[in-house]
């Protein structure tokens, strides 16, 4: 069994690296006697210190070995050679922030549409592509109402509006590729610098809000790691099916603002304050951490104004049970997965 994953030393691509490259396929390969090749797919000038580390952490493991390949999906003439011949594409690769809008699309849309492309031609025959979406692609839905996979899609960001353009790409694909298509909510863990602002923020007492109400779901990277790896056992099994398409992935149960404060409020050990950020103060800030971040630190904001338009919405929920169902996983509790990170993050000096 031959696996690609682009984006393999982003947050989410690396994360699944090490979670498929531990023991997880071992019974099932000792039944098989098959041997699963993790071939990640890097850019040149890619940091790939997270990788150098897992593939220490796997030389004492048998049947499993981990390559580096060089790719770019935005270079078409780059992805052939690291396509052909594989079984599995996880589809990590994407753009979620970055100072110049176009972008979100050469990357997200383009890139995924040269990807589907290079399969076509040079590997027709793939068993099965998952492709990492975002619940951003659905768009915020109505009060307590949980969105589905089948309702219109409404993103209110261009980083949303970039991932539904590839859907709609891997769509168009999938009567040739077999794709199934995975939706987290926002997603955190290890590693992770988005949800880190929120914890730096926590540590300070603070809990930043943009709207007067706020419910979401959250997914841990080990959840959507975990998904990836049943749908590869499935296959591998060939006794257990999962149909190709949308689903969401995360927690089930949906947070409020008065109980995210107390789960880190409990975590950091400290009295946290919400604040709400009216509208005109928080573009305002959005707008100069970006131009701070572009001119002095060379590099995007994560606070920046598209994220604004998403944080500021008030309700971020879907139904996310159906692949656990079919999988038969369990979700992990925000308590339990914001701990794990707070610790991790004091581990690594992080905090």
């Amino acid at each position: 069994m031959k696996i690609l994953i682009t984006g393999a030393n982003g947050f989410v691509g690396s994360s699944i690296v090490d979670y498929i490259s531990s023991y997880q396929f071992k019974n099932l390969l000792h039944k098989n006697s098959e041997q699963i090749i993790i071939n990640c797919m890097v850019r040149k000038s890619s940091n790939v210190k997270r990788l150098n580390s897992i593939i220490e952490k796997i030389d004492k493991i048998k049947n499993i070995s981990l390559n580096f390949v060089y790719g770019d999906i935005r270079e078409p003439q780059t992805l052939s050679d690291a396509i052909k011949g594989v079984d599995i594409i996880i589809h990590c690769a994407a753009l979620l922030r970055t100072n110049n809008v176009q972008e979100y699309y050469d990357v997200n849309h383009i890139g995924t549409k040269n990807l589907l492309e290079t399969i076509r031609l040079h590997n027709p025959n793939l068993k099965c592509l998952i492709a990492i979406s975002s619940q951003a692609v659905s768009g915020p839905c109505d009060k307590n109402q949980k969105k589905s996979v089948d309702e219109i899609c409404a993103p209110v960001s261009h980083y949303g509006k970039s991932k539904l353009l590839a859907e709609t790409e891997l769509l168009k694909y999938s009567k040739i590729i077999t794709t199934i298509v995975l939706r987290p909510g926002p997603i955190y863990g290890p590693y992770d610098k988005d949800m880190f602002l929120y914890f730096q923020y926590a540590k300070k007492g603070l809990l930043p809000i943009f709207s007067n109400e706020f419910f979401i779901q959250f997914t841990f990277i080990d959840d959507l790691a975990n998904v990836c790896t049943k749908i590869i056992e499935f296959i591998l099994d060939k006794t257990k099916k999962i149909n190709p398409g949308i689903y969401f992935v995360a927690e089930e149960k949906c947070y409020s603002i008065e109980e995210l404060k107390d789960i880190f409020s409990e975590t950091v050990g400290k009295k946290i304050k919400i604040f709400k950020l009216p509208s005109f103060v928080a573009y305002s800030y959005a707008y100069i951490n970006e131009l701070v971040h572009k001119f002095l630190f060379k590099k995007p904001a994560v606070f920046n104004r598209d994220k604004l338009n998403e944080l500021k919405q008030k309700y971020w929920l879907c139904h996310s049970s159906t692949i656990k169902e079919i999988l038969d996983v369990k979700y992990t509790p925000l308590i339990d997965g914001i701990r794990k990170t707070y610790q991790w993050y004091k581990e690594n000096k992080w905090l």
